[in-house]
Parts: structure tokens; C-alpha cells; sequence
């Protein structure tokens, strides 16, 4: 589950931890924070089975693209 974090510019960062794989990234709303963790969380849900060491590799644009 991500994880939503107000900042002190009023803007949020989303915070998504699953299967070893760290994605962060700053937003100016906390729909737009929370539209983005809910793409990658069902894109990470997708993938197919691989390494840890592969996954880990991963880039945003690669997790969006595996997981539809």
C-alpha cells in the first residue's frame, strides 16, 4: 500500500514499497499522488515472476509497461 505524505510546500510525495522495488515521487495534489501509487501498485501486482536483481532494475516507465 503507498504510502501519502503531505509536504511543506503543499505538495505530496507517494511513497510505494512492494516487492523490493522503491518508487517516491513529489506531486502538486494528493489526487495526483494517489492516481500515480495506484498505477504502479497494480503494475508491481502484474509483473511476471522475476529476480529480485531484475526487479530492482525496473524503471517507472518499465513497471507501467509490464503491468498493462
Amino acid at each position: 500500500m503507498a504510502h501519502l505524505r503531505a509536504l511543506a510546500n503543499s505538495h505530496y510525495r507517494a511513497d510505494v514499497r512492494m516487492k523490493g522495488i522503491v518508487k517516491i515521487k513529489t506531486f502538486p495534489s494528493q489526487a495526483l499522488a494517489q492516481t500515480w501509487a495506484d498505477k504502479i501498485e497494480y503494475s508491481i501486482k502484474n509483473i511476471p515472476q522475476m529476480s529480485h536483481a531484475q526487479l530492482l532494475a525496473l524503471s517507472d516507465a518499465d513497471v507501467q509497461s509490464m503491468g498493462g
